[in-house]
C-alpha cells in the first residue's frame, strides 16, 4: 500500500525531528542551517533489482568505497540501537538504519552495483536484513525487502564515470537510498531509535561530539565510532565535490560494511534520549601532496578524512515527506 495514510504522522515526525535537532545542535554551533534543497529525480528498482519506475520530488523547504581507521582505531563493541541494521545484497553488505516503521536509510553504493548497475537494473539484488538484539545476536531476518530508491544524480554520474573512466566522482553528493519493508514487524518502536535532523552552518571544528554505528567488515558485530566534524582543504580525490554543503567530513573511523551507517549526535532533554542523524557514512577522502608541496593526484597522504552524504533539507523531504514511497 502507499503511504499516503501515514503522511500526517511522517509530517509530524518530521517536525519533530528539526525540533530535536535544534535542541541538540544550537547549544554547540550558529543556528544557520544550509538549506540544500533542490529538485531531485528517484529512480525505484524492485528488490530483486529490476526497475520499476521514476518519481520528481520538486523542491519543498520543509523545516572503491573504501574508508579508514584515522589516527588510533577509536570503534568498540556497541550493541544497543537495534535499528542499525546489516543488509546483505547479492554483491555487498552494508549497513542501514530505519527511519519510520517500513522505511531503512542506507548509502545507494549499499543496494546499486556501481560497476554494472544503469537505470534498468541495479544488479544489486537484497537477500536479507538483519536486525540485532541488545546482546548481538540475530533477532529477525527480514527477506520482505519490497522496493529500492536511488537518486538519478547518483546513477547517472556513477555510470558516466565508468564509461568514461574519467576519475568523476561527484556521484560522492548522492550516495544515499532507501529500502521499503513490506513486513510489519513485532516490537517496532524498539527499532526506531533515530531522528533525522539538519545540521547547522559552523558545526565544522565544534566540539559537539558525533557518533556513527554500523557493521565494520573486519570485526564481527555492530561497532561504535566517536568522533567530531572535521573540515578540509581541497584535496586528490576531485576535491571540488567534497564540500560541506552536501557532504558531512569527520574522523570518524569508518570502513566497508559499514557504508550506510548513521552519523549522529547524542543528547538528552526531559529525561528523554535523542539519537539524531545528520549525515550517512558513504566514502573516504584522501588529501595528497607532491615532493613539491602542493596538492596532487598522488603523493604522500597529507589528511584523511570519512564522509557521507549530509542530512538536508532535501533529505529529510526524501525520507520523511515523500509520498511516493510504497511497500
Amino acid at each position: 500500500m502507499k503511504i499516503n495514510n501515514l503522511k500526517l504522522k511522517k509530517i509530524t515526525a518530521l517536525f519533530l525531528s528539526v525540533l530535536i535537532s535544534t535542541l541538540s545542535l544550537t547549544t554547540h554551533i550558529e543556528n544557520n542551517v544550509i538549506a540544500i534543497n533542490n529538485t531531485q529525480t528517484y529512480t525505484v528498482f524492485s528488490s530483486s533489482g529490476t526497475y520499476k519506475r521514476n518519481y520528481t520530488l520538486q523542491a519543498n523547504p520543509v523545516q572503491d568505497n573504501s574508508r579508514d581507521i584515522i589516527g588510533i582505531d577509536d570503534r568498540y563493541s556497541d550493541n544497543r540501537l537495534s535499528g542499525v541494521v546489516k543488509i546483505y545484497t547479492s554483491s555487498s553488505t552494508g549497513t542501514g538504519f530505519f527511519v519510520d516503521e517500513h522505511t531503512i536509510a542506507t548509502a545507494a553504493h549499499c543496494v546499486f552495483n556501481e560497476e554494472t548497475g544503469n537505470f534498468n537494473n541495479s544488479y544489486s539484488k537484497i537477500s536479507s536484513i538483519c536486525i540485532y538484539d541488545e546482546n548481538g545476536r540475530s533477532k529477525q531476518l527480514i527477506r520482505s525487502a519490497y522496493e529500492v530508491h536511488i537518486p538519478n544524480e547518483y546513477i547517472s554520474r556513477r555510470m558516466n564515470n565508468n564509461n568514461n573512466n574519467n576519475n568523476d566522482n561527484s556521484y560522492y553528493l548522492y550516495d544515499y537510498a532507501l529500502i521499503t519493508i513490506s513486513e510489519d514487524l513485532d516490537n517496532i518502536d524498539d527499532y526506531l531509535n533515530f531522528n533525522l535532523g539538519v545540521a547547522t552552518d559552523n558545526i565544522a571544528g565544534s566540539s559537539l561530539p558525533i557518533y556513527t554505528t554500523g557493521f565494520p567488515s573486519d570485526k564481527t558485530g555492530k561497532y561504535t565510532c566517536p568522533g567530531k566534524v572535521t573540515s578540509i582543504e581541497n584535496g586528490c580525490l576531485n576535491s571540488k565535490v567534497i564540500g560541506d554543503d552536501k557532504n558531512i567530513i569527520t574522523n570518524l573511523d569508518v570502513i566497508s560494511g559499514q557504508s550506510g551507517s548513521p552519523i549522529y549526535t547524542y543528547t538528552e532533554y526531559n529525561n528523554q534520549k535523542y539519537y539524531t542523524v545528520i549525515g550517512i557514512a558513504a566514502y573516504s577522502h584522501a588529501e595528497c601532496i607532491d615532493q613539491n608541496g602542493n596538492i596532487s593526484n598522488e603523493g604522500l597522504v597529507k589528511q584523511m578524512s570519512n564522509c557521507g552524504p549530509k542530512m538536508t533539507t532535501e533529505l529529510l523531504h526524501f525520507y520523511k515527506n515523500n509520498s511516493n514511497i510504497e511497500w
